[in-house]
């Protein structure tokens, strides 16, 4: 049987390629298989280009999402810089004026902080001879006020606490250093506990003796190079 279909498929070739080239040279089937591959050709071209055209949109989305970035980045960026720029000549400020001010020594700092340190309603009391803000206004109305400061703190003395009289000396003390770095001329007196009560040199409190030794130093005084002299305050028994 197998020969039969070899010997069948044999004598069928010749015939079946000589049909075939007879149809290739058809019009009709040329047509057809022209219609058919342009058909197939066409169909594969329009799945291309719909594929590009996806890709093609899928980029422009891309672009179109990098340049707001873009925008963004180079928005903030902006904002940025016009804000380290502003930080910039704030801290510039800051460093011109820190280093503008004056330099005081630790003495003074030490006075103002015993200033700071004294009840709200001495600090109002003093604050036209000493102010009420900053260590530079504590120290230019003081030297200013430096002898006024005296004489109200030999006045007000009786109504100030130990504590507070003890700041008030210190605070003078300073004080009319400086004055007298400004004002030449002047020395402050010196007195000390034991020395006799000299009525030249000291002026004693009302419950004084009048006569005796000096027991204890209200305010220390001081002289010109005239001579004149502002007593010192002290207590006498």
């Amino acid at each position: 049987m197998g020969k039969k279909i070899k010997k069948l498929m044999e004598d069928f070739e010749p015939c079946f390629r000589e049909m075939f080239m007879e149809w290739l040279d058809d019009k009709e089937v040329q047509e057809k298989l022209f219609n058919l591959f342009e058909k197939k050709d066409s169909k594969e071209n329009l799945q291309e280009i719909e594929r590009l055209k996806a890709e093609n949109r899928k980029y422009k989305d891309e672009i179109i999402r990098l340049e707001n970035n873009l925008d963004y980045y180079k928005t903030e960026s902006e904002k940025a810089v016009i804000r380290l720029t502003k930080e910039k000549e704030e801290l510039y400020e800051e460093l011109n004026a820190e280093k503008s001010k004056p330099k005081y020594d630790s003495k003074i700092a030490e006075a103002y902080a015993e200033y700071c340190e004294l009840p709200q309603n001495i600090r109002e009391k003093y604050s036209n001879m000493l102010g009420n803000g900053t260590v530079e206004e504590f120290l230019l109305k003081g030297t200013k006020y430096a002898l006024e400061l005296y004489e109200r703190i030999c006045m007000d003395w009786s109504r100030l606490d130990a504590q507070t009289l003890e700041s008030m000396n210190k605070i003078f003390d300073c004080i009319f250093e400086q004055f007298c770095v400004i004002n030449s001329g002047y020395r402050r007196l010196c007195v000390e506990v034991g020395e006799p009560f000299d009525m030249s040199l000291h002026t004693r409190t009302a419950e004084s003796s009048p006569s005796g030794v000096v027991c204890e130093v209200i305010l220390c005084g001081y002289e010109k190079n005239n001579g004149v002299k502002a007593k010192s305050l002290v207590k006498v028994g």
